[in-house]
């Protein structure tokens, strides 16, 4: 049981509070730089209670604030209905989801995504598919926000998607999704 719930932790993504539920895993970039996310996964309904899993995903996320302070990760909600589990997390900051999932995750300015060494050698084409961008003129965009991740999910942002990498599918204006067949950083530029 532990093991099935730190597994469902681990592969996680979000929902706002005021957006009807995605039903895949997602992950909502607030303009704060607080990050949401809304973990979706099959549930054996019948070998774990929703109160159950409710309750070790609470341990699990006291566990990381005894170490990393008292509201880096909180637990919004967490339902099970039609077979499937829905937790909804809110982080402190990008360096806590990452710290928490044990995955890959910098949201911050193009300038100081370059800095860390991310995005300079992509290819970045804009919302329109009219315009690529890459090398210097990646870094003139150094006042915008750039999200690089390396997990397959969706990614909701408050901002407009301005130019984003070749393994991200644009849905609409502030929606893109990692592909599960993805390799490598996915690398996403907002306003």
């Amino acid at each position: 049981m532990l093991l099935g719930c730190l597994f469902l932790l681990l592969l996680s993504s979000c929902k706002t509070q005021e957006t009807v539920m995605d039903t895949e895993s997602t992950l909502y970039i607030k303009q704060d730089g607080k990050i949401e996310s809304l973990v979706v996964e099959e549930f054996p309904e019948d070998q774990y209670s929703a109160e159950e899993l409710q309750s070790r995903s609470q341990e699990i996320i006291d566990l990381y604030n005894q170490d990393h302070g008292n509201g880096a990760v909180h637990l919004n909600s967490c339902e099970v209905r039609d077979g499937y589990a829905y937790v909804d997390l809110l982080y402190r900051s990008a360096d806590d989801y990452a710290k928490f999932n044990r995955v890959e995750l910098f949201y911050g300015t193009v300038g100081e995504g370059l800095e860390k060494g991310y995005g300079k050698k992509t290819t970045l084409k804009n919302a329109y598919g009219t315009n690529m961008l890459s090398g210097d003129a990646i870094a003139d965009l150094s006042s915008y926000h750039m999200l690089v991740v390396s997990e397959p999910l969706q990614i909701r942002t408050e901002e407009a998607v301005l130019y984003y990498s070749a393994n991200l599918e644009h849905i609409d204006d502030r929606t893109v999704r990692v592909s599960s067949e993805s390799n490598g950083e996915a690398i996403l530029i907002v306003k």
